[in-house]
């Protein structure tokens, strides 16, 4: 299973999860302002790329990324957490 996500974190899994699949610039773009500095998002992709979320190929001096995790997915993982860790279990 994959690690779960930081507030930061997730807030740009919901932007790749938006385009599909993008460049570091155009995860930038379609970011809500106030825009983050692109510093912090490719260190958040990073991580992402760590924790198994996110993957990418080198295209040309820029990587490509592209969600590993589907929302839907990540969704349910969150929610039968919280029911785990706050109702012991039972919804």
């Amino acid at each position: 299973m994959t690690s779960p996500l930081t507030i930061a974190e997730e807030q740009v899994m919901m932007v790749l999860w938006k385009l599909g699949k993008g460049f570091l610039k155009d995860i930038i773009n379609a970011s809500p302002e106030p825009k983050p500095h692109p510093n912090t998002i490719a260190t958040l992709l990073k991580i992402l790329i760590e924790k198994g979320h996110v993957d990418y190929q080198v295209q040309g001096r820029n990587n490509f990324y592209k969600q590993k995790v589907a929302k839907s997915e990540y969704a349910r993982k969150t929610l039968n957490q919280m029911v785990k860790s706050y109702f012991e279990g039972s919804p």
